[in-house]
């Protein structure tokens, strides 16, 4: 039986999308077809579709063998890094997450952790 120490490591370790406030909004080309965040370590499948890559790999670990957006069949060796994806999306523009206390900065997204360990707006 699984116990609530249990479930919160398993939240813990899985790593969906990014779930900031993108500026301008997130064009739909960088969101994941199964979390709807922005894409964290964007993989791309043969058909062309681009998923988070522990968002994918857990749907295909779920015993689905197929892509979630078209049912095109899928397997592991289908998928590949998408390292533009990626690089594009580490530009992109973020709010800082203490936005709603004040804090007004915005900045690409490959700063936004950084910077919100040091964020004064805590």
């Amino acid at each position: 039986m699984a116990t609530a120490s249990d479930n919160s490591i398993t939240l813990l370790s899985r790593r969906e999308g990014f779930d900031y406030e993108f500026v301008p909004a997130l064009e739909s080309k960088y969101e994941c077809a199964i979390c709807l965040l922005g894409l964290r370590s964007p993989m791309q499948t043969t058909c062309g579709h681009r998923f988070c890559k522990d968002c994918i790999y857990n749907c295909l670990s779920e015993s689905r063998s197929c892509c979630p957006v078209d049912n095109t069949p899928l397997a592991e060796s289908d998928l590949f890094v998408d390292s533009c994806a990626e690089r594009e999306i580490l530009q992109l523009k973020v709010k800082c997450p203490n936005n709603s206390l004040g804090c007004s900065l915005i900045v690409d997204l490959m700063y936004i952790e950084h910077h919100t360990h040091a964020c004064s707006y805590q």
